[in-house]
């Protein structure tokens, strides 16, 4: 008997996706077209192209549109790494970065992984413009979905507070994720992150209206919590 067969509790191939077999024969012709071709490892970063439009990715998902978008995942974060090369993520072109993680929420937008990857690995680079382009992409997917996305725009609040210095903005995104998550969604800490934003801002008396409301309204607050922002409310009176 053929130790290969189902019975034996091994997979057969052919419950594998067909867009898995597609996209990896594609992978395979393009390396050995590379190897063949390229006598000295080069990457260009500048060479990421836009992704391909949504319809044809669609089409090309035969139905797996979720495999498909986390082939676009490795694809793009191999990327980086071209033929032995390292190619820093501050010489990427972050339009064509966009493209490619726009394409992998379109097609599976349950999926934590292309904002995680925007918050994580691309928006912590020294480049401002850059910086921006993947907090307004994360804060984008968090208002259509903040009960799933909370965690990276929370992220994006401190990047944008400490490392962008934008105090306001960052106000603005501590606010809506005070706000848009449904109760219960996030943890306590999340409707607190207005409060050390407005104390660097010095604008304590908006920081004490901000505990004052979480004291009154917040029913799930632990007693140590309570406790610490009541410290906190009575700290900001003698500003």
């Amino acid at each position: 008997m053929n130790l290969f067969t189902p019975a034996h509790g091994v997979r057969s191939f052919s419950v594998i996706p067909r867009s898995v077999w597609l996209l990896m024969v594609i992978a395979l012709a393009g390396q050995l077209t590379l190897t063949l071709n390229q006598s000295e490892p080069i990457a260009r970063a500048e060479d990421l192209p836009q992704a391909p439009a949504l319809n044809l990715l669609r089409i090309t998902s035969l139905n797996e549109p979720e495999t498909l978008a986390r082939l676009l995942m490795i694809h793009l974060q191999t990327f980086d790494y071209q033929s032995g090369v390292s190619v820093p993520f501050h010489n990427l072109d972050y339009a064509a970065l966009e493209s490619w993680l726009e394409r992998a929420i379109a097609l599976d937008p349950r999926s934590s992984y292309p904002l995680h990857a925007a918050s994580r690995l691309y928006a912590e680079i020294d480049d401002p413009e850059r910086r921006l382009r993947m907090i307004r992409l994360i804060h984008r997917h968090f208002i259509k979905h903040p009960n799933h996305h909370w965690p990276w725009m929370a992220h994006a609040v401190l990047i944008t507070h400490h490392k962008l210095h934008d105090s306001e903005q960052a106000l603005v995104y501590a606010r809506q994720l005070a706000t848009l998550p449904e109760p219960g969604t996030t943890p306590t800490w999340v409707s607190e992150m207005a409060i050390p934003i407005l104390e660097d801002m010095g604008r304590f008396d908006e920081a004490r209206a901000t505990i004052r409301s979480l004291l009154e309204t917040n029913t799930h607050l632990k007693p140590e919590e309570r406790a610490f922002l009541e410290e906190r409310y009575r700290s900001f009176a003698h500003r």
